[in-house]
């Protein structure tokens, strides 16, 4: 009897040093859950491995590593027992616990990114976050979620941004950062498509200040402009299903989604498709309504949100003694009306009504804040780089036989990148006005792309 206690244990034991590394999405070996009486060995084999770990950037490996393997056992327990919330309520603790055992670590670390070991390890850690990100938003779509659950894997998502947020400043230059983070959500992205990637940098700009957010929001707006072209452009993904109707398709964070899309309607020329965005605006917040409830304390937090951004912009403003553009007035008029509408909603305990209103001036308030935050910092180089975009798209048209729309958008383009690079080397307007141009030609290129294709 003992032997067969030892061998199974040998087999147990076993099992625990088989590498499950390979990210949750992936598939592969996940080994014991948390819910295994047995769990407590791998957890061992864990501690030992990072007290056998000397060097900080090692153990910073092995805490990347664990947080990769709890995602895959959180995923799993939510495949094989979605109903049971105790057991998800525990793995999803456990992730959590690993979460902050990650930022600890992250803390700990005083070299910088130009050690190449840590820089592999940078890009490994934000690869991971994105999809640890996209496996919470997965579970979120569970209509039968508890409550409390939701509520964890939204305060989980926002330590994942408060994780990126730090590893920024401590350890990253915020150019590498951003470079790493178009990256991973480019060409190594795991299936994460445009709207999902704007809805997680929307995420992580909440979590970040200064220049650090200008930043993050400045690689947001590129997303959104790209999808914008694609609706503008009326782009048929596979199986002829239009990438209008997918929209409201899969929003793990409904609030997310929802914030992304009234930002994305502030980016639209089409009315029709302005007005397609506002039916399924109003989809989210029913769905939001019937699974989740919106109560006070929830319309409240997203109204204080809206009034905050509205400070920030007032300090913009007066920062400028009043020597704003007309487009920014106009969007702090259309803004302020919301807030005020969001108020009297909520006065009238309509609070999914107040939701709306103050989500899409935090919306509006954000395209203005984004003008305002204009640099002239690589002007001449977007320039040459929406040039060679337009060659290209010229090539494409060239080798189809172009539509009279494709042919009046490549000729606006054309004048436009003209007269972008005309101002540009004179230096004869403000900088919201280049930057304005700059989005107005990158929004016609991309719809061009979704019509050539």
């Amino acid at each position: 009897m003992k032997s067969l206690k030892l061998s199974v244990l040998a087999v147990i034991l076993a099992g625990l040093t088989v590498s499950s590394v390979a990210f949750a999405q992936e598939g592969g070996y996940v080994g014991l859950l948390p819910s295994n009486p047995f769990y407590f060995l791998k957890e061992l084999r864990r501690d030992v491995r990072k007290i056998l770990a000397f060097k900080e950037i090692r153990k910073l490996e092995l805490e990347i590593e664990t947080a990769n393997e709890k995602a895959a056992e959180l995923r799993k327990m939510e495949e094989i027992t979605p109903e049971n919330h105790e057991a998800l309520a525990d793995a999803i603790e456990n992730y959590s616990g690993q979460l902050s055992v990650l930022l600890s670590r992250v803390e700990q670390i005083k070299e910088t990114s130009q050690n190449p070991e840590l820089d592999r390890l940078l890009n490994l850690l934000i690869i991971n976050t994105l999809r640890h990100y996209a496996v919470l938003n997965a579970i979120l779509l569970n209509s039968e979620l508890d409550a409390d659950i939701r509520s964890q894997i939204y305060d989980l998502q926002g330590v994942m941004m408060s994780l990126l947020g730090n590893l920024t400043i401590r350890i990253d230059s915020i150019e590498k950062f951003i470079d790493r983070l178009e990256n991973a959500l480019t060409v190594e992205n795991g299936g994460i498509n445009d709207l999902k990637a704007a809805e997680f940098l929307s995420a992580l700009e909440e979590k970040m200040a200064g220049e650090h957010r200008n930043s993050v929001s400045a690689l947001k707006e590129d997303f959104l402009i790209k999808l914008s072209g694609q609706l503008e452009g009326g782009l048929i993904l596979s199986g002829d299903v239009s990438l209008l109707s997918l929209l409201s398709v899969d929003a793990g964070n409904r609030q997310l989604r929802l914030n992304v899309l009234e930002e994305l309607r502030e980016r639209l020329v089409n009315n029709d498709i302005k007005t397609e965005l506002n039916l399924l605006r109003q989809r989210l917040l029913e769905e939001i309504l019937k699974e989740e409830g919106i109560g006070g304390v929830q319309a409240l937090a997203i109204i204080d949100e809206a009034k905050a951004l509205m400070e920030q912009l007032d300090e913009k403003v007066g920062e400028r003694e009043g020597d704003v553009n007309g487009s920014v007035k106009l969007l702090m008029e259309r803004a302020k009306f919301n807030l005020m509408q969001a108020e009297s909603l909520y006065r009238q305990e309509n609070f999914s009504g107040a939701l709306g209103q103050a989500t899409s001036a935090i919306a509006i308030i954000k395209s203005a804040l984004n003008q305002l935050s204009a640099s002239s910092d690589g002007w001449a180089k977007q320039a040459q780089v929406l040039k060679t975009q337009y060659d290209e798209l010229l090539r494409r048209a060239q080798s189809h036989t172009a539509t009279p729309r494709v042919l009046l958008l490549l000729k606006n383009a054309e004048k436009k990148i003209i007269e972008l690079s005309g101002v540009i080397r004179n230096n004869a307007t403000s900088p919201e006005r280049i930057n304005a141009a700059i989005k107005s030609i990158k929004l016609i290129l991309a719809t061009l792309d979704s019509l050539l294709r």
